[in-house]
């Protein structure tokens, strides 16, 4: 696998800047204050001077998202969000998601309108954990999700007295 990924993809011109970089921040919106953070598994300067945000991923089934779910995507967009505020000398950013598994790879960089439209979902969102709502929305996302183990939408809870 580590082979197969060196030999389909150029890296010539890139600089990684970090593996497994923490990036975080407390964010302020209208009366929140949330810390939001995320773990990047690389970030480089590509050779066209963009900043890419790379979250490998190690699914069985070796999916990845499409380019139009990717672009909507809070976790991905928050991986800019945080990119944008810890590297403000770079005026483009690519986040990419890479399952290791199949080689399989896409990408988004976000224009204004997307970049307003996911800060509008973000806040939402935000609003939503501040007021306590927690609760799962299932989506295409669970395919390639690295938590389905844990998740309760995808899991059913079963107490033990109901069992006869």
């Amino acid at each position: 696998s580590l082979h197969a990924y060196c030999k389909n993809f150029d890296f010539r011109g890139n600089k990684t800047l970090g593996t497994e970089v923490y990036l975080s921040y407390i964010l302020k919106v209208e009366n929140l204050q949330i810390r939001l953070g995320c773990k990047a598994d690389r970030i480089s300067v590509c050779a066209d001077d963009i900043l890419e945000i790379v979250d490998y991923k190690t699914n069985g089934s070796g999916k990845v998202p499409t380019p139009e779910y990717l672009r909507n995507d809070l976790p991905a967009f928050l991986y800019y969000v945080l990119a944008r505020l810890s590297y403000p000398q770079y005026k483009q950013i690519r986040v990419t998601f890479l399952n290791i598994m199949t080689l399989a790879k896409v990408s988004v960089e976000y224009d204004g309108a997307q970049v307003a439209s996911n800060k509008q979902a973000l806040l939402k969102c935000l609003r939503s954990l501040a007021g306590g709502d927690l609760s799962p929305k299932p989506s295409e996302a669970c395919s390639w999700c690295s938590f389905q183990d844990d998740c309760p939408a995808r899991n059913k809870i079963v107490d033990l007295a109901s069992i006869f």
